[in-house]
């Protein structure tokens, strides 16, 4: 009795898949899946011999089955299989094989060579339900069916379907908007894409075109079973409910019309935006990267290391903006180098915000060189030009920043005299380090041993203290002391960055609720430094006392 599994004279048949992806390229995979059925328990699946085409992995597909059924002295069976391509090159090449010149001409008289020994019949049917599991085992063999996260529920993942997420951003309603598209097949995957739309810019059309070139992939990837996942309610009414483009968008009508009914299950899963999904994440970041053409533009100012050691930068984005700040970096630094370390933080806020093209104004010509031409001279050398003024420690600085560059458009204007006051006003307002000696130490008296601490500031000596101190008299505890009251009077006077020079110099027997007080204390300073004093200078701090 015929079967789909045994033809009407009993011979066993055997249903073969087979799947390539970037054909042609360097990286192509391709693999093979072989079902038998209930006839013989065996489904197999692996990669292709040779060249990573579809029609090598059925060519060995058909040599694995054959050399299968010759082990297992079954006298016959029927191969079936769906490839047009196959079929045309068996009927090509059947009648010379010993002649082919073809680049599978190995397979081909492999096969032949087990044909003269075993009857094997060849058929090509389109019973697709028949392929589905040797779909499933050449698709998991290449990697096809993993997904961009974990699959939302066994039977997906059993089924070998794949994964794909996309997203339409464009700030809508805004003049001038831009709108761009991104999708996301995984990590590393050469398929993710992203770019702009033509025709009406608005999120919906984004979302609509990214499901075409999602769908146009998928079939060159070979997938017929696919599973789009957006937060677009109107992608899921038009997968779900056959609910087509709007009018406006009628050009999408028929290219969606030529793809969607190619494939033999397409799913949408509509993600909800608070839930955690990491393809849904870098669909929306690819998006996102560029789109939105609303304009930014940004002031900043940099100022060359000064006497205290620090250089100084100040970002203007314009009044009362939460961004506008300043920043300080040590060391002996030219002008350009602060510039550049305001350009690298103005830079990270506008990729951060998704910005695409970043206007900077400045008064620095050095800075306008820098962007229009020696940031290309540093890329090919790794190191800046002879003219320029940046210090050789600045160099990571440099690098890391021209990589940014690659990623947002920046340029470089005359900027407004007011801008760039604010800018330098910000610049101004970073402060020096303060530095404060503290002493501690204990006198003895006619009657009793008495502690007592010492301090004065380096930047105005005028500005000393000197007192007692509580408790049981302790060399340790009174220089302890000192740093506390030190760090009181900085807080009172608004410093931010203090340098301590301490004659606390043994750390054994420090008093531990003392120490914990210090503790406290450093965390709320920018910056806290020590340095070693000694405490000879205590009495000549008592005679000015």
């Amino acid at each position: 009795m015929q079967t789909e599994w045994v033809d009407a004279f009993g011979t066993p048949i055997v249903y073969i898949f087979g799947v390539s992806s970037d054909e042609g390229k360097a990286d192509a995979r391709a693999g093979y899946g072989i079902d038998w059925g209930p006839v013989k328990s065996k489904k197999i699946g692996a990669v292709a011999f040779g060249e990573k085409t579809e029609l090598r992995a059925l060519l060995t597909a058909i040599w694995v089955a054959i050399n299968e059924a010759s082990e297992c002295k079954i006298p016959s069976i029927v191969i079936r299989h769906r490839s047009r391509k196959l079929d045309e090159a068996l009927k090509r090449d059947r009648s010379s094989l010993e002649n082919s010149k073809d680049n599978d001409e190995d397979l081909f008289a492999a096969i032949q060579e087990i044909i003269n020994i075993l009857p094997v019949s060849i058929e090509r049917t389109n019973a697709i339900r028949m392929f589905n599991v040797a779909a499933q085992r050449a698709r998991r063999t290449i990697g096809q069916h993993s997904t961009a996260v974990e699959p939302y529920t066994n039977h997906q993942f059993e089924e070998g379907y794949r994964i794909v997420d996309i997203h339409g951003a464009c700030y809508d309603g805004i003049p001038n908007a831009k709108a761009a598209y991104g999708i996301y097949w995984g990590e590393g995957d050469p398929r993710n894409e992203n770019g702009t739309v033509n025709g009406m810019q608005s999120s919906y059309r984004a979302y609509f075109i990214a499901l075409y070139r999602a769908l146009a992939v998928a079939l060159d990837s070979n997938h017929d079973e696919l599973i789009i996942r957006s937060r677009g309610v109107d992608i899921h009414n038009c997968i779900s409910k056959k609910i087509y483009p709007t009018e406006k968008n009628r050009d999408l009508f028929g290219k969606l019309c030529s793809v969607m009914p190619r494939f033999k299950k397409l799913i949408h899963w509509m993600s909800q935006k608070d839930l955690n999904v990491n393809g849904q994440i870098e669909a929306e970041h690819l998006a996102k990267i560029i789109s939105g053409n609303i304009p930014k533009h940004v002031t900043i100012f940099g100022m060359a290391t000064a006497n205290d050691g620090i250089g100084r930068y100040g970002i203007y984005w314009r009044p009362g903006d939460r961004r506008n700040g300043s920043g300080w970096v040590e060391g002996p630094h030219s002008r350009l180098c602060l510039e550049m370390a305001a350009l690298e933080v103005a830079i990270k806020n506008g990729i951060d915000q998704y910005v695409q093209h970043l206007t900077v104004y400045t008064d620095s010509e050095d800075l306008k060189e820098y962007i229009t031409n020696w940031r290309h001279v540093w890329r090919d050398t790794s190191w800046p030009p002879p003219m320029s003024s940046v210090d050789s420690s600045c160099v990571t600085l440099c690098r890391d920043l021209t990589s940014m560059l690659d990623r947002i458009t920046v340029e470089v204007r005359d900027g407004k005299e007011g801008y760039i006051d604010e800018a330098r006003k910000l610049a101004d307002s970073v402060q020096a380090f303060q530095t404060v000696r503290t002493y501690g130490s204990v006198q003895t008296g006619n009657n009793e041993a008495v502690g007592r601490y010492g301090l004065y500031w380096l930047f105005d000596q005028t500005e000393a203290e000197y007192g007692f101190v509580d408790g049981v008299a302790s060399e340790i505890r009174s220089k302890q002391t000192a740093i506390i009251r030190a760090f009181q009077i900085a807080l009172r006077k608004g410093f931010t960055k203090i340098v301590i020079q301490s004659d606390l110099i043994e750390k054994e027997g420090l008093d531990d609720k003392l120490q914990r007080e210090i503790k406290n204390f450093e965390k709320l300073f920018e910056v806290v430094r020590y340095e070693e004093n000694h405490s000879d200078e205590f009495v000549k701090l008592l005679e000015t006392m």
